[in-house]
């Protein structure tokens, strides 16, 4: 009970003791007459049933409230199960924990204190901020001038998270075939980051590296935990602090995995999920596929755009995950024609922005939330984390192509440096645009972590204990 005090324990213990208790004695108000063999309707059911049915039906009774009370407890037959998440309605905190059931709240606690987030401490609190701070180049960050790669300083933004698209698929074949021609026809006309570098492996972990510019962690992740993530820094609240408009889109559950109280508690005005927007198309088991999804984000977006004010719009796809099953024919292998798929719809969504009058004020980002591994790759190795960033679209000063190893969790800086934005609390992030700030990729696989720079790469495992590769 590490995040518990021992009051809040007695005090929640309390409250579902006497919870329970008052709710076994209306139980049993309400049922007592029931089993009650002076009770007519008891004994009119008892005689019209043969002795021997009674067991069997009794268990068959049993099995199917069973079968019930587990869905209600679960929370529904989708992907998203119970969680603190489905109470969040508002980008206001305060209304979004009072609807939070205090029970499940308690509860909740107390399994996250049992989880040990000591486990990688191997210096004290002083020495392991002296080496970050000068891993980092805090000093020279705020001492350098950014080179400015955009022609307005308030654009609208649309980020595209792409589901699992990493290098390994963007740069891949089907015979003579690219499998992503739309995101590689169009990084020669925006600004292409050669060597980005995915904070993990999930994407409820790389959704909060782009969004709030916070590393992921080898064995557990920060969105599931709602009192961390709360204090979490994000582009979206910084950004609505100057004016801009801020929505979500994702054409499944925004509550799989705590995401929904993730995005109001980090500057969210709105998330547009299956529960609020009927996307419509083709369905997965996660929800609609990419086309009716980002068809309709175009035109909500455009239409938001007229209304004058800035826009950051961020769009999760989810057709390029399991189990493939998309609207498209183009690939023969099942894995990559879902890519391919994918990369279409990307690249007309792009066009139709285009098309659009707000095209010359528009930024358009688009970056995995994670790497997918080759045959030959292992959960270690920098190539499945290797991973695509572009930035597209009217706003872009000029083509060029960044070289430098960088992490996903620099895009938050970076992007607020050249909105013009104060990013001085994203300390795990940095401004690529800055002459000075330091250069290496970062991954976190199970319960291991690597890094990257142009000297090589270095991975240590954490269950082995053991340096699994150290070029320098």
């Amino acid at each position: 009970m590490a995040s518990v005090s021992l009051t809040n324990g007695i005090i929640g213990f309390v409250y579902f003791a006497v919870t329970m208790a008052f709710g076994l004695w209306m139980y049993h108000r309400a049922t007592r007459r029931w089993f009650d063999p002076k009770f007519e309707l008891t004994n009119r059911l008892f005689k019209s049933l043969k002795s021997k049915y009674i067991r069997p039906l009794s268990t068959l009774m049993m099995v199917l409230v069973a079968g019930v009370l587990f869905v209600v407890v679960r929370g529904g037959l989708t992907t998203a199960t119970a969680n603190i998440s489905k109470a969040y309605f508002s980008h206001n905190m305060l209304l979004n924990q009072v609807a939070v059931n205090p029970l499940f709240s308690f509860f909740s606690t107390l399994v996250e204190g049992e989880r040990n987030f000591n486990e990688y401490n191997f210096y004290d609190d002083s020495e392991a901020e002296a080496i970050f701070h000068e891993a980092m180049h805090r000093d020279c960050q705020e001492e350098a001038t950014s080179e400015k790669w955009l022609k307005h300083e308030r654009p609208n933004v649309v980020i595209i998270i792409t589901e699992s698209l990493g290098r390994t698929v963007t740069d891949g074949f089907e015979e003579n075939t690219a499998v992503t021609p739309n995101i590689n026809r169009l990084r020669g006309e925006g600004i292409w980051f050669e060597n980005c570098y995915a904070s993990s492996f999930r994407t409820d972990r790389g959704t909060v590296a782009i969004l709030s510019g916070f590393p992921g962690q080898p064995k557990m992740s920060i969105m599931a935990h709602t009192n961390k993530a709360a204090k979490l820094t994000g582009i979206a609240h910084s950004m609505r602090n100057v004016g801009y408009e801020t929505r979500f889109i994702y054409g499944g559950d925004a509550n799989f995995t705590d995401t929904r109280a993730y995005l109001f508690g980090v500057g969210f005005n709105e998330v547009a999920d299956e529960r609020e927007v009927n996307f419509g198309g083709h369905r997965s088991k996660w929800g609609s596929a990419d086309d009716a999804v980002l068809n309709w984000a175009s035109d909500a977006i455009i239409s938001r755009m007229s209304s004058g004010k800035p826009t950051l719009d961020v769009i999760l796809t989810l057709s390029s995950h399991e189990p493939f099953e998309v609207p498209y024919n183009g690939l023969k292998d099942k894995k990559l024609n879902a890519y391919a798929f994918t990369d279409r719809e990307v690249g007309a969504f792009v066009e139709r922005l285009r098309s659009s009058e707000h095209w010359d004020n528009t930024l358009v980002v688009i970056i995995s939330d994670h790497g997918r591994p080759s045959e030959s790759d292992t959960a270690s190795s920098p190539e499945r984390h290797h991973i695509p960033m572009l930035w597209v679209g009217g706003a872009v000063n000029k083509a060029m192509e960044i070289t430098d190893y960088i992490s996903q969790t620099d895009l938050a800086a970076t992007l607020l440096s050249q909105l013009g934005i104060d990013h001085s609390d994203f300390i795990f992030s940095r401004d690529i645009s800055s002459p000075t700030t330091s250069r290496f990729g970062y991954w976190a696989f199970n319960n291991g972590f690597g890094i990257i720079d142009s000297r090589g790469v270095t991975i240590y495992d954490h269950t082995m204990r053991t340096v699994l590769q150290n070029d320098n």
